[in-house]
């Protein structure tokens, strides 16, 4: 199963370009799915704002506009990272565009 991850702790430059060979693996593997209506515009919102989901706000690439999405956080060998499982998601593109979050 592949996802598209965003590693969260700082690295030297040769894990960062390990990081965004991965991330273009990763890319080419699997297309964005998105997800249903009942999901993304009901069930998200309610859990975000119970604290219930981990989110992570970003500026919105084209708009500028400060968006809250649902993330999944993933802790292997001591490293953090942020799990997009429905792949090359929005959120990776606006946080790469952005180049913050």
């Amino acid at each position: 199963m592949s996802a598209q991850w965003l590693h969260l702790s700082t690295g030297g430059e040769q894990r960062e370009a390990e990081r965004e060979q991965g991330a273009a693996e990763m890319e080419r593997e699997r297309p964005y799915l998105r997800p249903g209506w009942l999901l993304s515009r009901v069930i998200n919102p309610i859990l975000i704002r119970l604290r219930l989901l981990p989110a992570l706000v970003v500026r919105g690439r084209w708009t500028g506009q400060w968006r809250r999405v649902p993330v999944n956080v993933l802790e292997l060998g001591g490293e953090r990272y942020l799990v997009a499982p429905r792949g090359n998601t929005q959120l990776t593109r606006n946080l790469r565009a952005a180049g913050e979050g």
